[in-house]
């Protein structure tokens, strides 16, 4: 997950950064978030003592005796790592920047594109070193929204009159797609039909009750078992737990 800090000491322009650093992780589902901002780098400093976060926005002239090539100077003798962005007016400075290793620079005004891009860039380097997968996601079209569901965290999906309901851990959502349609964009190693109406996370079973025919979710929930699917569905449960 990235945590951003972002320090500007204008604040006015450190609220357009935000907006727009905001905007970019929920417009390409970025798995991350501003963990602070400041106009001061002593309290970049002082919150760093005991957080971690890897993503730094960081102006260079922040109008105190530290100013930003300073700060991160310090944040890299914490995190060697660290994801170090530059914002400034004073585009002269960007060689000087170099001997901190700056992950970018941006020169000043700088545009909801240009952290759009450079953000995607430090998100597919992070995913690439810590060989983290992007979540699998499910496009749900609902009139002119589309909405992203990681695959993952569906726990089970059912046909209602000419509606399929998706319910996944965070959301309910209703759409007109067809819940076949739905099904074959998912895996069937996790998903399964146990219902002509339920479509089933094999992870999300807690147990199944075969005298009354039904299935009862971890969260609680429950699914009907359709007799053509009871069969198949105990051996697929079967083999989950040969593996």
């Amino acid at each position: 997950m990235l945590e951003i800090v972002v320090c500007e000491d204008n604040n006015e322009y450190r609220k357009v950064i935000i907006e727009n650093l905001n905007h970019v992780i929920s417009d390409q589902n970025i798995d991350g978030s501003i963990v602070l901002d400041c106009a001061s780098p002593e309290q970049v400093e002082s919150f760093i003592e005991g957080n971690n976060p890897n993503v730094f926005f960081l102006d260079i002239d922040l109008n105190t005796k530290m100013s930003g090539l300073d700060l991160a100077s310090i944040i890299h003798e914490k995190f060697d790592d660290a994801y170090i962005v530059f914002i400034s007016q004073y585009a002269n400075l960007v060689f000087k920047s170099f001997k901190v290793r700056p992950f970018d620079f941006l020169p000043k005004p700088i545009t909801k594109k240009d952290l759009c891009d450079v953000l995607i860039e430090v998100n597919n380097d992070y995913l690439k070193n810590y060989n983290i997968k992007k979540p699998e996601l499910l496009h749900v079209k609902i009139g002119n929204i589309i909405y992203q569901i990681p695959k993952a965290e569906i726990v089970f999906m059912e046909k209602f009159g000419n509606k399929c309901i998706i319910h996944s851990t965070t959301k309910t959502v209703y759409c007109y797609q067809s819940l076949d349609a739905i099904y074959d964009e998912l895996e069937k190693e996790a998903f399964i039909r146990c219902h002509k109406s339920f479509i089933v996370n094999k992870y999300f079973i807690d147990k199944l009750n075969l005298s009354d025919m039904e299935i009862t979710l971890k969260n609680g929930q429950k699914c009907f078992i359709g007799g053509k699917y009871k069969k198949n569905l105990v051996n697929e449960l079967g083999n989950m737990l040969k593996r």
